[in-house]
């Protein structure tokens, strides 16, 4: 199998999907950093269950998706496709866009400081770059890397899906690198662990704020401007 199959085939079994809770957390850090963009790009789209949120957002912009794929079937005809591997260059011209979205796609790719140079490329200046991915810094991932050898989400079952795990530092230094500001981190506020504890210790004071945040959400993201 050639690397191209090989990258093709991972992207194919990881389904191209997402959650409502990450959605809900990328849109809310789009509204708070890039209220009414022009041009948008779903940077790794999957089956492109992301981009009706997006539209929805903001339903003048030009909506944009990419990924390694063919063209999903069930695509609106308004939505511009470009076919490529992520792992490389896009066949875009730089500066297309004045927002790009990267929901869970960065840990299944090889090099994320080359996709923090595509994605800077790509952007306009003061463009913003939304991204998120699994999230390494929480209790459950800690201990996981302390009792397993990998991080949560990394294990034989999301291989070779998943395949980069990212932290913030991670972020923040290939961002920097890159030319990018880091503009901050969010979080999804949903995870294992305080699943475990039952969701109601949530809404009781002190304790529920404890069970939010970087270390019980499952997935986090990172927001940068390109100056």
């Amino acid at each position: 199998m050639t690397i191209q199959e090989n990258r093709l085939s991972a992207a194919i079994l990881s389904g191209g999907t997402s959650s409502s809770v990450i959605y809900r957390a990328a849109l809310a850090a789009a509204k708070a950093h890039q209220p009414r963009p022009a041009r948008i790009l779903d940077f790794g789209t999957g089956n492109g269950q992301f981009l009706p949120h997006l539209q929805a957002f903001c339903p003048s912009a030009a909506l944009s998706a990419a990924d390694i794929m063919e063209r999903p079937a069930t695509l609106p005809p308004a939505v511009t496709w470009h076919r490529g591997d992520l792992n490389g260059q896009l066949p875009v011209a730089d500066g297309s866009f004045d927002l790009i979205c990267a929901i869970e796609v960065i840990e299944h790719l090889e090099n994320p400081r080359h996709i923090m140079r595509e994605l800077f490329r790509l952007l306009e200046s003061g463009g913003v770059a939304i991204l998120t991915t699994p999230n390494t810094g929480s209790y459950r991932s800690l201990i996981t890397l302390a009792a397993r050898g990998h991080h949560a989400q990394f294990d034989d079952f999301n291989y070779p899906a998943h395949i980069t795990a990212v932290t913030e530092l991670d972020f923040d230094r290939a961002g920097t690198e890159a030319g990018f500001k880091t503009l901050g981190f969010f979080y999804t506020d949903e995870g294992t662990i305080p699943k475990m504890l039952d969701h109601r210790w949530q809404n009781i004071p002190l304790i529920g704020a404890s069970l939010r945040g970087r270390r019980y959400s499952d997935n986090y993201g990172v927001v940068l401007r390109k100056p």
